[in-house]
């Protein structure tokens, strides 16, 4: 079960941070998205754009895969409590 709890911007900023220090500067044209489910959350990038950003984003998918077993999705609560 993941451990910490972060907030989706949070979670991207450390996959880029762990691609960048693993794979190289982040492409331009590659964005990155974190979504939240029922187990949990994922993650998804835009299409590759330039073969060499296949490889790079196959990279950042395996980087996802290894967080979400370390990193939980912080969920704000949806209800309000009203008196």
């Amino acid at each position: 079960m993941p451990e910490e709890l972060k907030t989706a911007r949070e979670i991207a900023d450390a996959i880029k941070e762990q691609a960048m220090l693993s794979l190289g500067p982040w492409p331009r044209d590659i964005e990155l998205f974190i979504f939240s489910g029922q187990a949990g959350w994922t993650c998804g990038l835009s299409p590759a754009t330039k073969i060499s950003d296949f490889k790079y984003r196959e990279g950042v998918l395996q980087i996802a895969r290894e967080l979400q077993k370390q990193i939980q999705l912080l969920r704000w609560m949806s209800h309000h409590s009203v008196r």
